[in-house]
This record gives C-alpha cells, sequence and structure tokens, in this order.
C-alpha cells in the first residue's frame, strides 16, 4: 500500500525512505512517495513537491549538478529551490558522504549505484520501451521528456503481416500508479517483434525431397531481401522439369512474397535411377525434342544454332564467368544466385544446346565476337517421337 504521509521532519522522511523496495521496470508494484516541501524565495505562495523514491541499486545518470550537501533535507531542498527556468526533475543522494546531485534535463538513463538512492517526481524521466522497426505516435505528450503521467507511445508494423504476435498495433504508457515507470503491452527487447517491411515472415516454398542450402542468411525468420534458398536433388538426380537445381528468393518489394524458379508448378525430385521422363539412364535412350517452351529439361545431343552455327564448348572459362549477362531481346532472363549457376554449370554437357539461365529456350555459345550466342531449333516432343538411342 502506498504511503502518502507528508514528511515535516528529517526523521519522518527517513523513516520514508527506508521503506523503498527494488522496483524493476515496467513492473513496480511497490514504491515510498517523500512528500517534500517546496518552499519558495517570493514568500507569497507555496506548495508541495512529491519526489519518489526509486531504483534501489541505480541512480540517475544525466547529472546537472554535483554538490555536498550536510544531510537528506539541504539536497532536497537544493533541488526544489532552484529557478523557475531550470526544473529539477530528480536528485541522487549518498547519505554516507553527503553527494548530492541533481538532474534538471528531462530525460536521464540509469546507471549502477549502491551508495545513492534515486528521487524522481511523478513523471517518465527513463526513456520509453521501443519496438525495432516500429513506426511510432504519440498520444497526450509530444514525445520530448520528462513524459507526463497518462503519456502514451503508440506503435505500429508496416510489415505486410503487421507484428508477429497478430496483435494489430502495440502502445507504452507511462504509469498513473507508479513514478518513472512505463506499462507497455509488449516485452521489451524481444526480438523480431515487428520485422522490416521488406522481409519475408511467410515460409519459403517448398520441394519434395529435396535438399535446401540457405544463400545470404541462416534459415530463421524473417528471411531479409535478397537472401534465396538453394533446392538440390540427393544422389545427383533431377527434378521432374528436368532441371539441376532451383531457387527462391525472398523479394525486395514489401509484399513478403518469395519469387522462385518453378513458381506454382509441381516440382519434386525423381528417383536418382530416373533423372526425368525423357533421359532413362538405364536405357540410354535421350530425347532430341523438348517438353517445356524454356526446355530446361532437355538432355539431348543437340549442337548448332538454329541458323547452323556450330556450338561452343560450355567448359571454357571465358563464357562460363559471363554467362549471368546473357540477355534475350524480350529481357526475361533471371539471373540466378552465384550458388546456383556452380552448380548448373558443372552439369553442361559438351557443347550441347542448353538453358541453364532460364531463357525463352535452349541456346548455345557460337563462334563469333565476345559472348555471341544463339538459340537452338529444338522442336517439341509429341508423345516418344524424337526418341533415339544413346551410347552412353
Amino acid at each position: 500500500m502506498r504511503d502518502a504521509r507528508e514528511a515535516i521532519s528529517g526523521d519522518v522522511l527517513r523513516k520514508n525512505r527506508s521503506k523503498s523496495m527494488p522496483i524493476p521496470r515496467g513492473i513496480r508494484a511497490f514504491l515510498t512517495p517523500v512528500l517534500i516541501p517546496c518552499l519558495f524565495w517570493s514568500g507569497v505562495s507555496s506548495k508541495f513537491n512529491v519526489y519518489h523514491a526509486v531504483y534501489q541499486g541505480q541512480r540517475y545518470g544525466n547529472l546537472s549538478l554535483e554538490l555536498k550537501v550536510e544531510n537528506f533535507e539541504e539536497c532536497h531542498l537544493k533541488c526544489v529551490m532552484i529557478k523557475a527556468s531550470q526544473a529539477c526533475y530528480a536528485f541522487n543522494h549518498n547519505e554516507k558522504d553527503g553527494s548530492c546531485q541533481l538532474i534538471h534535463n528531462g530525460k536521464s538513463h540509469l546507471v549502477p549505484s549502491t551508495e545513492y538512492q534515486a528521487y524522481v517526481q511523478f513523471l517518465c524521466l527513463t526513456d520509453y520501451p521501443r519496438i525495432e522497426n516500429a513506426e511510432e505516435s504519440f498520444d497526450g505528450w509530444t514525445g520530448k521528456h520528462p513524459a507526463p503521467r497518462g503519456g502514451m507511445v503508440n506503435f505500429s508494423c508496416k510489415h505486410p503481416r503487421g507484428f508477429r504476435d497478430g496483435q494489430k498495433d502495440h502502445q507504452a504508457t507511462c504509469s498513473s500508479f507508479v513514478a518513472d515507470a512505463w506499462c507497455a503491452t509488449f516485452i521489451e527487447n524481444e526480438k523480431d517483434l515487428c520485422p522490416p517491411p521488406q522481409s519475408c515472415v511467410a515460409e519459403y516454398p517448398s520441394i519434395e525431397n529435396a535438399t535446401v542450402t540457405y544463400d545470404r542468411w541462416d534459415g530463421k525468420y524473417p528471411a531479409p531481401p535478397g537472401s534465396s534458398v538453394i533446392y538440390t536433388c540427393p544422389h545427383s538426380s533431377r527434378f521432374n522439369d528436368g532441371s539441376d537445381v532451383h531457387n527462391a528468393t525472398c523479394s525486395f518489394r514489401i509484399d513478403d512474397t518469395w519469387n522462385s524458379s518453378f513458381q506454382d508448378r509441381h516440382v519434386r525430385c525423381q528417383d536418382a535411377n530416373v533423372t526425368d521422363a525423357h533421359y532413362h539412364i538405364d536405357t540410354g535412350e535421350v530425347v532430341e525434342c523438348r517438353m517445356t517452351t524454356m526446355g530446361m529439361e532437355y538432355r539431348g545431343t543437340r549442337n548448332q544454332s538454329q541458323t547452323g552455327k556450330e556450338c561452343r564448348l560450355w567448359a571454357e572459362n571465358y563464357f562460363t564467368a559471363d554467362i549471368t549477362t546473357i540477355r534475350d531481346d524480350k529481357n526475361i532472363f533471371s539471373s540466378p544466385n552465384e550458388q546456383y549457376l556452380q552448380v548448373i554449370i558443372k552439369s553442361l554437357d559438351l557443347n550441347y544446346c542448353r538453358n541453364p539461365t532460364m531463357l525463352a529456350r535452349p541456346w548455345c555459345f557460337v563462334l563469333g565476337g565476345t559472348l555471341d550466342w544463339e538459340y537452338c531449333d529444338i522442336p517439341f516432343c509429341s508423345g516418344r517421337e524424337g526418341l533415339r538411342s544413346f551410347d552412353l
């Protein structure tokens, strides 16, 4: 129960101060106020300013003035009898050596101290709890300390999914019952309560039986924009669309989406003995046609471009080093990350037409100037036509 007795003598002040208890920030359930007569030198009026003993084991650190006094009463009188232009919001007193520290600033931090007892008016001198990445607005005050009792901070999260605990908004309020205490609707310093606006909280798309590695993040949410998930199949098998590798990247847009190389298509890893429906290791048969528009599944032996030019070897370092610069007329090339490229380049066969960079259809480098390349004329499959024997 709060002791609100007016202190007239030093004995009563000390008696009241001895009742103070450790008060954790935000949940201070017990507090001993010290009522100090505030006498103005004008002699025409007087009023009482109430200073409360707070923060046992800590003191205010943003000091304005430090001096020596004979006793506690002199310290609090130094604080309350300051000129009107310099309000004294709080003070620290060391009873052992007579040190008196005055706090005129409207905002202060706390420092550990076993020798001092801190006293403060009924307001919030310490900073309010914050939520990283959240936007703030103020109700009942301007946001400039000290905060009055009942002063509120409103937090909103601009991420598309809002706060991770499902709340639409959060608040922190300067307590009306405990001096210099903030009451919040959230746990202070809770990590990632409000994800950055450009980040992915939603789970990345999954691929059945695929092995997953992470690029530019640790797999913990929220995923930063540009971070990737790399999908590969075990035992050197391929995906059912003929691809060796797939990826998903957290979007740079504020939409909490993953952009993947397979989008909504049902992609899965195939059995190691059968890489796809058109390339059978057991029978040694290779399809000389493509099943899809992009033809990423094509594993045939066509090695001439659509104009009849001979394809150059993929293994030539000059080409593989600059493969990410290839564009088509429609500029639909989707640049894979470095790990994705390394896996794809290792799988390229001799000088056969392939589509390792998700262009419109299979292509290859041809003889000519720097980075000359052309599309290959790979026909679409119709049933099992085009299937021929291939000597492994």
